[in-house]
């Protein structure tokens, strides 16, 4: 359900992450297009802080919290 993350794999601090590149991660299109743009927003904010394990275990975190 998860593959390797690393920040540079996105755009740049301070850009949104979009849909298609949370889509990259492995997460199914249909979790994906129900996300609204606040969620985006939180996984783009976890996708651009910490070191790359920590930002695996928050996009994670996140996605769980948002299937729910």
């Amino acid at each position: 359900m998860f593959t390797a993350v690393t920040a540079s794999a996105f755009t740049t601090t301070g850009d949104n992450v979009t849909k298609s590149e949370i889509l990259s991660l492995g997460y199914s299109a249909d979790v994906v297009d129900q996300l609204t743009d606040a969620q985006v927003d939180q996984l783009s904010i976890a996708l651009h802080g910490g070191e790359d394990a920590d930002i695996r275990g928050a996009v994670r975190g996140l996605m769980v919290k948002f299937a729910s």
